[in-house]
């Protein structure tokens, strides 16, 4: 008996029990993916760091990967003269497993122009994510304006 428990504890202390990825991770990614988007930022590889290889959005009605993505933010933050960018998420639902985790948020966007012009958008928005080697990374994103 006392060899069975032995084996049996061996055994468990053997294998690894992996955790679902934390709500707290996800937040923490999709805050970083957003500052990867920032006026300040979206000319940098900071937004690299945040997605997979493969990454792709589904915005204003076209799938984009980075490249065009960012190409297309960097076009309209520069024909409406945009000067700072900030994101307000709310009725967040987070679904996690080991190895991905989904998310749908309603984002609320404040952009400000050079002249100090306000416009306010707002986009329900979910979020594909997968655990990596390199850590947690954004694989997919659909965004959809809410007029």
């Amino acid at each position: 008996m006392k060899n069975r428990l032995m084996i049996i504890t061996l055994f468990f202390s053997g294998c690894s029990i992996e955790k679902n990825i934390s709500e707290v991770e996800v937040m923490a990614l999709l805050n970083n993916y957003f500052k990867g988007i920032d006026v300040d930022n979206v000319q940098s590889d900071y937004l690299e760091s945040m997605i997979t290889g493969d990454y792709y959005i589904f915005e204003s009605g076209k799938v984009m990967p980075t490249s065009e993505f960012k190409a297309f933010l960097n076009d309209i933050y520069k024909s409406t003269k945009t000067i700072s960018s900030e994101w307000k998420f709310s009725d967040i639902n987070i679904n996690t497993d080991n190895n991905s985790a989904h998310i749908t948020y309603i984002n609320d966007g404040e952009f400000v122009s050079e002249d100090g012009s306000v416009t306010k958008l707002k986009w329900f928005e979910t979020g594909y994510m997968i655990k990596t080697p390199d850590g947690l990374k954004m694989q997919c994103m659909t965004s959809m304006e809410i007029k």
